[in-house]
């Protein structure tokens, strides 16, 4: 997700947790439920429903962190398959440069016979995407 789609995002969020900022306790749980019972766009998201806990937490996180806390995390793995280690990951460049003529269905089949394959074992549609990303 790139930074204006945060921003957006964000903007958003403080609408709809602004009118509330100075309120405390009853009016403040009024609010949210009315704001919670609407549909909101967001980009990248669509049109949702957002839960009072949810319109609670964005609070918490606005009087927290200001306004980048109203942004949405950026993922820490952004970039790597969240199913595969990365002890498998060389494990897999290994086997693809030592053994250039496998197809990946029997890359695959060879990970998983030799326990290499992670437990659950790793996707056979995964091992393709790394295969074909890393242009191995």
């Amino acid at each position: 997700m790139d930074e204006e789609t945060r921003e957006q995002i964000a903007l958003i969020r403080y609408r709809l947790i602004s009118p509330v900022l100075v309120e405390r306790g009853r009016v403040q749980n009024e609010y949210f439920r009315s704001q919670s019972g609407t549909t909101h766009v967001f980009p990248r998201y669509g049109a949702r429903k957002v839960k009072v806990s949810t319109l609670k937490s964005w609070l918490k996180n606005y009087n927290k962190g200001g306004f980048d806390g109203l942004k949405p995390k950026i993922r820490n793995d952004k970039g790597r398959p969240r199913k595969c280690t990365p002890e498998q990951l060389d494990i897999i460049r290994v086997k693809c440069k030592a053994f250039p003529h496998l197809t990946v269905k029997r890359l695959h089949e060879k990970l998983i016979d030799e326990g290499n394959a992670g437990n659950p074992a790793i996707h056979y549609n995964t091992l393709l995407r790394i295969v074909k990303d890393e242009n191995l």
